[in-house]
């Protein structure tokens, strides 16, 4: 079609814009689901919709490539980000892959892992304890199991009392009364 167009420009303009429409749109969604190469399929697309506009199938593909190659790039820069764009795609495309072969699924997985990771650290077990437990219900990672289970249990612990801060112990001063029954009697002169 390129050297139909290098040789007649005019020749049948309406029927090769169509082709032109078709091949760039057919292209574009098969890298971006069947090769990975989700920026080359986008800009395919971005090419088909200069000739009419894009299906609702291909622009959904597009639009989920761009969410997909945005949650890409906080990977290892900020989990908590990475985690919800991918937690956003993973349930419409969850085989969907960029170069990296990593699915939707899979980088989700990782991320709330990796998320769970950050939060023990900080000692905040039970939000760790929840991220690995999303992670699971993906796919039960023996290799994270120790670390997870390690995290649960220190989320269940049972809280000890803090015991009291040691205050310096009040002096009671106490005021001998004297009663009636406690007064020294007089004894009289001479009586001993």
């Amino acid at each position: 079609m390129d050297t139909l167009r290098q040789l007649n420009l005019n020749y049948h303009t309406i029927d090769v814009d169509g082709l032109y429409y078709l091949v760039l749109r057919n292209r574009g969604v098969l890298r971006i689901l069947a090769q990975g190469n989700l920026e080359p399929g986008i800009y395919d697309l971005a090419l088909a919709g200069r000739f009419g506009p894009l299906d609702v199938e291909a622009d959904s593909y597009r639009t989920w490539a761009r969410y997909y190659i945005s949650g890409a790039s906080f990977w290892g820069v900020d989990w908590p980000q990475v985690v919800s764009i991918f937690g956003q795609i993973y349930p419409a495309f969850p085989n969907m892959y960029d170069s990296s072969g990593l699915t939707a699924k899979e980088r989700y997985r990782v991320a709330l892992i990796k998320w769970g990771d950050q939060l023990a650290l900080n000692e905040d077990w039970c939000a760790a304890s929840e991220k690995y437990e999303l992670a699971f219900q993906l796919l039960d990672d023996q290799v994270v199991a120790p670390t997870a289970t390690a995290v649960y249990d220190e989320c269940h612990r049972p809280k000890e009392t803090e015991a009291p801060k040691e205050t310096a112990t009040p002096t009671i001063v106490t005021e001998t009364v004297l009663t009636p029954e406690s007064e020294v009697t007089p004894t009289p002169p001479g009586n001993s």
